[in-house]
């Protein structure tokens, strides 16, 4: 079965670090056995890079480790064996994978309620183009979202953002100076998170990575 959580991100010609590969995976009967081990590592892993944005946005960037541990967890409730079917799923995944000079994120837009999260949705339908990372000097980096989450009446919760940092890279370390901010700028749902020094130096350990 394909992941929900397929998307089309092949026009933005990413440059993947190492692409994650079925043997890069832990056969199920291992991950049965470590499986509390591996949650609580990658509870620690995303903790200095998940952020809040406003009231109803959190963003994490994600990496080498995320992913493979979201592509394990779907491997382990379809109960997949075949390489062919964990492929596929790889391949819609590895999108999400730092690049050369690009950090992706996923955008979670949450709610108390499901008539809430209607609403918020749709009040956010061109959402497209307002998310940025904001450096000194005002120096911004806009990311890139999969249009195919929003269907033009309301967006998907979900998003996957891509940022093409290529030199403002050079700005994400905590040594560089400067606030690093995360910010949305919808007409709708305007707020900024400032990036705190462990976050900043994790998004660069991504990118070296």
């Amino acid at each position: 079965m394909q992941s929900q959580f397929h998307f089309h991100l092949r026009h933005l010609h990413l440059q993947m670090i190492e692409p994650l590969e079925p043997q890069d995976l832990w056969p199920l009967p291992v991950y049965a056995r470590i499986r509390d081990e591996v949650r609580r590592q990658v509870i620690a892993h995303k903790k200095p890079r998940r952020l809040e944005l406003g009231p109803s946005m959190s963003v994490l960037f994600e990496t080498r480790l995320s992913v493979k541990f979201q592509v394990m967890e779907l491997v382990r409730a379809e109960g997949m064996t075949e390489e062919a079917a964990i492929a596929e799923e790889l391949a819609a995944f590895n999108p999400l994978l730092p690049g050369e000079g690009a950090l992706h994120a996923t955008l979670m837009v949450e709610s108390p309620s499901e008539a809430e999260a209607i609403a918020i949705l749709e009040k956010l339908q061109g959402l497209q183009g307002t998310v940025a990372l904001e450096f000194k000097n005002g120096a911004r980096c806009v990311a890139t979202f999969d249009e195919a989450r929003d269907d033009g009446r309301r967006i998907s919760a979900v998003q996957f953002l891509h940022f093409a940092l290529g030199p403002l890279a050079e700005n994400l370390p905590p040594k560089a100076g400067g606030t690093v901010r995360l910010v949305c700028t919808h007409m709708h749902y305007s707020y900024a998170s400032v990036l705190m020094a462990e976050t900043r130096a994790a998004l660069v350990d991504d990118l070296n990575s």
